[in-house]
């Protein structure tokens, strides 16, 4: 009766094992079926987000580039200057519409790099400190016109034009983007 018991566990313990082996079988093959399922759906959701985000990033694109067009020297002379204004009061104009530009596009960075958004708040930054120091050097009183030719002049001076250094940068960084 003792071996009958004893042959009767050891049945029990080879279908107990032949259990085990089989449900450790089935766990890990669902396990590797369900990571392949989170997988395969981030990778659709990383799709998905590409193919929206890749139509915002170019429309920040776009608008930091004509955000660096409309603070230009030139243009902002253009677009600000009105008959009968002083010196003093274009560049303040100036300075005013490129804190509004700068504001109005702020939620641009989203979009962007944080290297492109730090080149182009130091191209705002640079042009900002050019029409200061020249604010310094001019008479307050002269023509908007004359004080226009003299910041175009000024600008002209300084080695490098922060503006283009941004618009070249937003042009490299939207390349990586666009084939």
């Amino acid at each position: 009766m003792e071996n009958q018991d004893n042959q009767m566990i050891f049945e029990l313990v080879k279908v107990l094992l032949i259990c085990a082996v089989f449900a450790a079988t089935v766990f890990f093959a669902f396990r590797k079926y369900l990571e392949s399922k989170i997988q395969l759906l981030n990778l659709k959701r990383q799709t998905s987000y590409s193919k929206e985000g890749t139509p915002m990033k170019l429309l920040a694109y776009e608008r930091l580039t004509l955000f660096c067009e409309r603070i230009s020297i030139p243009n902002l002379v253009m677009r600000l200057g009105r008959k009968n204004m002083r010196g003093e009061e274009l560049l303040n104009a100036m300075m005013i519409a490129i804190h509004q530009e700068y504001d109005h596009n702020l939620t641009q960075q989203i979009y962007v790099s944080e290297n492109l958004w730090k080149i182009v708040t130091l191209a705002k930054n640079e042009t900002l400190q050019l029409i200061s120091e020249l604010s310094e050097k001019i008479d307050p009183n002269q023509d908007y016109k004359h004080t226009g030719n003299q910041i175009i002049a000024y600008r002209s001076k300084w080695p490098k034009n922060p503006l283009e250094t941004a618009k070249s940068a937003i042009r490299n960084e939207a390349r990586l983007i666009i084939p």
